[in-house]
């Protein structure tokens, strides 16, 4: 199968490399943070302290990673970040959900209609200008 996992790791590779001989790590980053996924994740743990470790024992070099580097590195979590790339997260174009969330959370900042709920004493305190937005998928997108 093409898409086995083995294969996946070598695709994932020479996708993100310069001329299929070493790979950008802050490049790798980026785009797993546009899937959903933080660098904290601790789903994530073994391969971003991998890569942290790879770059700190480095020079500039540290910034590139070679093929073999790089698939030690992720091993441990290469599903969840083959899973990420094959956009099989509840939110496969979870940039696009990123802007309609903040689309929708600056529409509502500016309605000023309504009071802030005093039955709670915490509540009522606060003022109705500080509000905020977050957002967790049930796959751990952020």
């Amino acid at each position: 199968e093409c898409w086995a996992i083995q294969n996946f790791e070598d695709r994932l590779f020479d996708y993100f490399s310069d001329n299929g001989d070493r790979l950008s790590v802050q490049k790798f980053r980026s785009a797993i943070a546009n899937y959903g996924l933080r660098d904290s994740d601790p789903r994530l743990t073994e391969g971003m302290e991998n890569l942290n470790n790879v770059q700190a024992q480095a020079d500039l070099h540290g910034l590139f990673v070679d093929k073999n580097t790089f698939k030690d590195c992720i091993a441990d979590n290469i599903v969840l970040i083959a899973k990420a790339f094959h956009n099989n997260f509840i939110i496969p174009d979870f940039p696009m959900f990123r802007q309609q969330i903040d689309d929708l959370y600056w529409k509502a900042k500016s309605n000023s209609a309504g009071r802030v709920a005093n039955y709670i004493p915490q509540l009522a305190r606060y003022s109705p200008d500080d509000w905020g937005r977050s957002k967790c998928t049930i796959d751990g997108q952020r």
